[in-house]
């Protein structure tokens, strides 16, 4: 797996951009998931997001990876920013603060 890419400075919203299938901390602590945004879709691809460490923590939500779209969220996650993307390998890219 691709590691995806973080960029932000600290304060400002940050992104994290995947290319392949796989599982990343994003951020620990309190903050805000903003959007999700698809621009390569992979057939039967999910993206899972959770507000915690790990895939143990509490699902925010649960985004098929099928079509390519752009998703908008005005979730706070309160212990940190978990990503699972499964099924496939999509283009995508997860902005937060």
């Amino acid at each position: 797996m691709a590691q995806p890419f973080i960029s932000g400075p600290p304060g400002s919203a940050a992104f994290a951009y995947f290319s392949s299938a796989g599982s990343k901390l994003l951020k620990t602590g309190p903050g805000s998931l903003r959007a999700v945004s698809i621009g390569v879709p992979a057939t039967a691809a999910q993206v899972k997001l959770f507000d915690g460490v790990d895939d143990t923590g509490t699902l925010i939500a649960t985004v098929d990876a099928g079509e390519g779209r752009d998703i908008d969220f005005s979730a706070q996650f309160n212990v940190g920013l978990y990503v699972q993307v499964t099924g496939g390998n999509p283009n995508l890219t997860i902005t937060f603060f």
